[in-house]
């Protein structure tokens, strides 16, 4: 918990303000920014050396055996060049690889503690992605082209999301500022015991709701919407799942 308080603090004076001087001796070394940490990729990659993983490119509908994982969910300075949001999360990623190494060896052993790091986890893997950071820059950039639209001929101001390092800083801050939010979720570990093993993406944290979609008939939800659900998976045989299960009436017996 002090490490995830660490992180909020961290993040938060970062998103203020990006330090502008630069160690250009380390940059090289962490130029590749991963916004799948690795050690989410490992437990689903293959077991010898667990340094490769089994890739299938949807775009393309082509199959990549052993790629590198070094190489898998990540861009050149995703965080910046300062390094500084690279290295904050470097930290917290070592605290989740420990809990999810636990979860594999005996689930039945996982605190209240270590599900709150695994639901923070995918509270900001929900947010750290870049299909999230696309998402962003095209509501932004529809936004202006409506505005423009709007304005017959005159001067509107610029998007409100000016590039990927600005759309990044918006994500990280929607992490902190949903934090408050997730506190009473329902959370469990789920063991997978199907002959279909789980796998893991580019986007692989899961932010749904079957009550809006199914019940409701509807896709507008939050986080603190009745039947919000958090999932990621850990590992081929292991989930966490978060529930917002206040406000939903179910029948009584009989």
């Amino acid at each position: 918990m002090k490490n995830w308080s660490l992180l909020r603090v961290t993040l938060s004076r970062l998103a203020r303000k990006r330090a502008p001087d630069y160690n250009h001796l380390q940059m090289a070394e962490n130029k590749l920014q991963h916004y799948v940490p690795k050690c989410h990729m490992r437990p689903f990659s293959l077991a010898e050396g667990r340094a490769s993983i089994n890739v299938y490119n949807i775009d393309s509908d082509r199959c990549i055996p052993n790629a590198p994982i070094k190489g898998q969910c990540a861009r050149d300075y995703f965080y910046g060049k300062d390094l500084q949001f690279e290295k904050a999360l470097q930290g917290l990623e070592g605290v989740y690889a420990a809990v999810v190494k636990k979860a594999a060896e005996d689930p039945t052993a996982i605190t209240k503690s270590d599900l709150v790091v695994l639901r923070e986890f995918t509270l900001l893997q929900t947010y750290r992605t870049y299909a999230y950071v696309e998402k962003l820059m095209a509501v932004s950039e529809m936004q202006h082209a409506d505005l423009k639209a709007a304005a017959s001929g005159k001067e509107v101001p610029e998007p409100a999301i000016k590039g990927i390092e600005q759309a990044v800083m918006m994500g990280i801050g929607h992490y902190l500022n949903g934090r408050k939010h997730v506190k009473d979720l329902e959370m469990c570990l789920v063991v997978n015991s199907a002959q279909r093993e789980f796998i893991t993406s580019d986007d692989p944290a899961i932010l749904t709701n079957r009550f809006h979609f199914q019940k409701l008939r509807s896709d507008t939800f939050g986080l603190v919407s009745a039947g919000t659900i958090l999932f990621l998976p850990l590992t081929p045989r292991l989930g966490f799942i978060a529930v917002f299960r206040r406000g939903i009436l179910t029948p009584l017996a009989g």
